[in-house]
């Protein structure tokens, strides 16, 4: 048989590598089977390389009696080539390094049946050009190095069903890389099948200076068993979608907007194990939009993070609607930091299940905002009871605090009040005798209080709920307290929200069920947008802003 030798040299990974092999198509049935197809006029071994010109016609490599084993395989590796590789039922392949889709021309690998093992990285998409394409279908793959997707390219890692294992590497740490220098885009699409990377330390690095789009949708399952890095560096964008039934999962930390921009749209359950971090660097942006789903950080304690921070020096933004949020042993924090911006907005519940001893982990940290909003329905954002306190730790200036708009109602833990003369802060510091925060409380007690519990909520002006019509007027805020025994309030301070009440003379109001009105409160004291008022008694206070000379009527 006539023999050709090749002594050309490939780039794999950083291995020079002889090439042994490659492909020719002089047989012109495209069927990697037919040794015809191969410069050297036998089946492939050792380093493998497909080289299509221009066509795009796939190379076929059909069923096998035994696994077909390679050093490696380059698919595309040329400038001016397009190489496509369907693997079909019964195909099977080992390749003992490297697996590259596109390192420098245009690749696509189809699986669509059969199976293949990858010891060594799996590449798509290498040179700034190139566009690499993996596709599952059906089959299996199992791998124990990592899968990088657009090192400088465009590339696409799609699965619409199979399976996708990464094991072995014990005591390796191991990387899925999606957009890793800056112009690359790489995209990561699941909707069926499962990807599971549990059985080694692996992380997602989701737009390290690129771009890295994620969707997952309809049944699929994603595991990554270490951290989610999502925009790691200043200008790299990262958007991950997670829709349908399927399930999306990080056994570690979530940093989310590292020093670039992520967008992360939950509308199926999510597990962000040990917490997540919204604008981690002082360039970051991060931000999470659920809709009725819950996302999970149940895994305890983490040697990185203590508290899940929406805004850490950077920004970030929660929005939630429906959503429950479930923490354990883990504070939750808005704005950490005074260079962060942080945000929590909607409805739905805040879950903190750790032990009463664990008190730096049950602590509800607000230097930011907190906005109840309803989203034109009577919906409530709730903070549960396993939260020791609110505190926060960033003197307030602005106009950062506690709001509730469009039928949306705040409900913070419930406060234990001892016997005799004490002071409750709702909404602040327990600890800060001046509260700054928009829409906080001081609740100040007289020897003769007995001590009891106490239950407050910021409730929308809007809502349908409250005990009658608010009269005529600018009402700013309204709050209600509830107690479980007789608690006797001597004064109460509150805090309106500053572009509003300051300059302005304010009442505080408090609803008579008696008289079904509301019963003007004597004013201590007035200080920009801060009041403090007489009252012996609790229950719904509504704060109101008027210009000098204006006359209110209450009935």
């Amino acid at each position: 048989m006539k023999k050709k030798f090749a002594c050309s040299v490939l780039y794999l990974g950083g291995v020079f590598s002889l090439v042994a092999n490659t492909w020719t198509g002089a047989a012109g049935d495209r069927l990697w089977l037919n040794a015809d197809n191969w410069d050297d006029f036998e089946l492939p071994s050792g380093d493998v390389r497909l080289d299509a010109g221009t066509t795009e016609v796939p190379i076929v490599f059909g069923a096998v009696e035994e696994p077909l084993t390679l050093t490696s395989l380059s698919i595309a590796g040329g400038a001016e080539s397009v190489g496509v590789l369907r693997m079909d039922e019964g195909a099977a392949m080992k390749i003992g390094t490297t697996l590259q889709i596109g390192s420098i021309g245009n690749g696509v690998f189809l699986l669509n049946g059969g199976s293949i093992t990858v010891q060594k990285p799996i590449q798509i998409g290498g040179s700034a050009d190139s566009q690499g394409l993996f596709h599952l279908v059906s089959g299996t793959v199992l791998s124990s190095n990592n899968l990088e997707i657009a090192a400088s390219g465009t590339s696409t890692y799609r699965q619409e069903g199979g399976s996708v294992v990464f094991a072995d590497g014990a005591g390796q740490t191991h990387i899925t890389e999606m957009g890793e220098k800056a112009g690359a885009i790489g995209r990561f699409f699941v909707s069926g099948g499962t990807f599971n990377s549990s059985g080694t330390a692996f992380h997602l690095y989701a737009g390290r200076a690129g771009r890295a789009e994620i969707e997952i949708s309809g049944d699929a399952q994603v595991l990554f068993s270490r951290q989610l890095r999502a925009a790691e560096q200043e200008g790299s964008t990262c958007k991950i979608d997670v829709l349908d039934q399927s399930k999306l999962s990080f056994s570690r930390e979530s940093y989310i907007g590292i020093s670039g921009t992520a967008e992360l749209n939950f509308q199926s359950d999510v597990s962000l194990s040990r917490g997540f971090v919204l604008g981690h660097k002082e360039t970051g942006v991060g931000r999470i939009d659920a809709k009725a789903v819950t996302i999970s950080c149940t895994s305890g304690d983490s040697a990185e993070i203590k508290a899940s921070i929406v805004g850490n020096e950077g920004h970030g933004e929660l929005l939630i609607r429906g959503t429950t949020i479930k923490l354990a042993k883990k504070g939750f924090w808005i704005r950490a930091n005074e260079s962060g911006y942080g945000m929590l907005r909607g409805y739905g519940s805040i879950e903190n299940s750790g032990k009463t001893a664990d008190l730096p982990a049950r602590i509800l940290l607000v230097n930011g905002y907190v906005i109840a909003d309803g989203y034109s329905e009577p919906n409530d954002l709730v903070f549960n009871n396993s939260f020791c306190c609110v505190s926060n730790s960033i003197e307030n200036t602005t106009d950062y605090g506690w709001y509730a708009q469009a039928g949306g109602r705040l409900v913070l833990p419930t406060q234990t009040v001892p016997a005799g003369a004490c002071a409750i802060n709702w909404g602040e510091d327990p600890t800060d005798e001046e509260i700054d925060l928009v829409n906080s409380v001081r609740v100040t007690f007289g020897e003769d209080s007995t001590g009891g519990t106490l239950q407050g909520m910021l409730v929308a002006t809007d809502r349908d709920d409250l005990p009658q019509a608010l009269p005529a007027g600018d009402c700013l805020s309204v709050w209600s307290f509830t107690e479980s025994d007789t608690l006797i309030p001597e004064q109460i301070e509150f805090v309106l929200p500053p572009e509003k009440a300051s300059g302005k003379l304010l009442s505080i109001r408090l609803y008579n069920s008696q008289t079904g009105g509301w019963d003007a409160l004597p004013v201590v004291a007035q200080s920009g947008n801060r009041i403090a008022v007489q009252t012996a008694s609790l229950g719904t206070f509504a704060g109101f802003a008027l210009e000098s000379g204006t006359v209110m009527i209450f009935r």
